[in-house]
């Protein structure tokens, strides 16, 4: 399956690709802005394990490419900027920037996510080509 998606919004500088469950489980909510800015994009897949190939291009940092590995157990992956999927205070905590150190600002990313600087904010265009591993 082939995905472009185009003008990604980003002010966190950096997108990521991640299985929706696992943000879900940090405190992201999905509810902040919705679709409607271009901020985030939801791909339903079978749940399983995915080769991503992706490819932003003419980002701060030039454009970032790489094949990745993403383990999607909820059945749903999105594609776009995470801090907008998180509110900013929730009982007290700020879920956000506990997410952040979770993941080490993107430097630690495991089998259910994947962050790519972008090296700063903008819209970015993304394309992916997503395969199923057989296992």
């Amino acid at each position: 399956m082939r995905k472009v998606f185009k003008g990604m919004s980003v002010d966190a500088g950096m997108l990521c690709i991640a299985d929706v469950g696992y943000l879900k489980q940090h405190g992201a909510t999905l509810e902040k802005y919705g679709d409607r800015y271009n901020i985030r994009r939801i791909i339903n897949l079978p749940i399983g394990k995915y080769k991503i190939t992706y490819k932003v291009r003419d980002c701060w940092v030039g454009s970032p490419e790489d094949t990745v590995e993403i383990n999607c157990q909820s059945g749903q992956l999105l594609v776009g900027d995470p801090c907008y999927n998180f509110p900013n205070i929730v009982k007290g905590k700020d879920v956000w920037v506990e997410f952040l150190h979770e993941i080490d600002y993107g430097n630690n990313c495991n089998k259910f996510i994947h962050t790519i600087n972008t090296g700063g904010d903008g819209g970015f265009d993304i394309r992916l080509e997503i395969v199923p591993i057989k296992e």
